[in-house]
């Protein structure tokens, strides 16, 4: 309908002002959607009630759209329902629209650093086209850029002696960001700037593309989206690649590479160019088997510490309040006296129950083996304890405690 068709041409005329073209882009696509339902419904837009947009988000769900594009078009209909209201034209706020299920949320497929020596190894380094290909892959997982950004470089953008180059953010309006590389990219860049610079030159044309496009049956220019995402998808399967890798998934790589090394969080934001550092976050891949290990790493040293912390100053210092004798026979009268039994790679602790473990500790400066306060402060001798200041099993107080 020409009214509906006019109301979200105005509303994304306003959304120009504030937004980056890719979000235009996308609200867009997704308003074409919502354009759709009311024609086939024969409804107008500001006159749609609660009942109307709830019963569009369960026909986009009933088309089988995934998750996540359904929460996209849901977001699209809230920012533009939320600008009617401003304006008066409609009755409610956005807030009382339903929104769909969160979208389960997955790793994006990160390029992992042995799977990218494998795609540059796949390259070749004899024709333009492969030297090229070699020289975008290596930009690409050294830098982190989204593919917009990448194609929109010019060679005026680039520092060749600071090895670092000015890149417009493509999500992000009026905004610009500096990013860099390593000494490995640099190499192919150099050699591609050669090459680019031979091409042109016989072509007698002049382009301030950094990245231009190998079709001998057009006249060199920019290089297509299509091309980039073409040309990857052929080198995964010469490889013999079963993962699913785009070029985004170079940014994800770029993203797990910063986590794994331990950059600062603000510092990787900055440099992958979000407006919000919980955008960052969603880049910080994983692995099962990484997941696992850190497990290990942490929790389970964590735990055994908790258990033989307390044992290499503590040893039979549980026993000093009961006023038994430290004797195999004292031993196990406090131990039917509801203490408890801990054993860790061959200790053994007999420890009173309801105990503090930080109480065993302290009671080391002025305890040895069950004498008291009082007992160090007289003349009595101390009694000796275990050579390695431990229980072992067989370890006997009666044999191994005489004063």
């Amino acid at each position: 309908m020409r009214e509906n068709d006019e109301v979200i041409g105005d509303f994304l005329v306003w959304l120009r002002g504030a937004h980056a073209p890719a979000t235009i882009l996308s609200y867009n696509y997704a308003l074409n959607s919502l354009k759709k339902y009311l024609t086939e419904n024969k409804k107008i837009l500001k006159k749609c009630t609660l009942d109307d947009l709830t019963r569009y988000l369960q026909w986009m769900e009933n088309r089988g759209l995934k998750s996540g594009t359904r929460n996209l078009y849901a977001t699209a209909l809230k920012t533009l329902w939320q600008w009617l209201y401003r304006q008066k034209l409609v009755d409610f706020q956005d807030d009382l629209i339903p929104s769909p299920p969160a979208v389960d949320k997955t790793s994006y497929p990160f390029l992992e650093p042995q799977e990218f020596r494998s795609l540059m190894d796949g390259c070749g380094d004899l024709m333009p086209s492969e030297i090229r290909n070699k020289a975008v892959l290596s930009f690409l997982y050294a830098t982190g850029l989204r593919l917009g950004e990448f194609l929109s470089l010019n060679v005026s953008d680039l520092d060749m002696e600071e090895r670092k180059a000015l890149v417009r953010t493509f999500k992000r309006k009026n905004h610009k960001r500096e990013v860099y590389w390593d000494e490995e990219t640099h190499v192919c860049l150099k050699r591609w700037l050669d090459v680019r610079g031979q091409v042109l030159g016989r072509a007698g044309l002049g382009c301030e593309a950094l990245w231009i496009s190998m079709d001998t049956a057009k006249e060199p220019g920019r290089v297509a989206k299509g091309a980039i995402e073409r040309m990857i998808r052929e080198l995964r399967n010469k490889v013999g690649m079963e993962k699913k890798v785009t070029p985004h998934s170079f940014r994800h790589g770029f993203g797990y590479r910063g986590v794994k090394a331990n950059a600062n969080l603000r510092y990787l934001q900055v440099m992958m160019g979000h407006a919000k550092l919980s955008t960052t976050q969603t880049y910080m891949g994983y692995k099962d088997k990484e997941v696992e290990e850190e497990y290990r790493r942490v929790m389970e040293r964590d735990k055994l510490h908790l258990l033989t912390e307390p044992l290499v100053n503590s040893m039979i210092i549980p026993y000093a309040d009961t006023g038994k004798e430290t004797t195999q026979q004292g031993v196990a009268e406090v131990f039917r006296e509801g203490s408890t039994l801990s054993q860790v790679g061959g200790y053994v602790l007999y420890k009173r129950k309801h105990r503090p473990l930080h109480s065993m500790e302290n009671a080391t400066s002025r305890r040895v083996l069950g004498q008291t306060r009082k007992d160090q402060k007289g003349a009595q001798p101390r009694q000796k304890q275990h050579p390695e200041g431990l229980f072992r099993e067989g370890w006997n107080p009666d044999r191994d405690c005489q004063a």
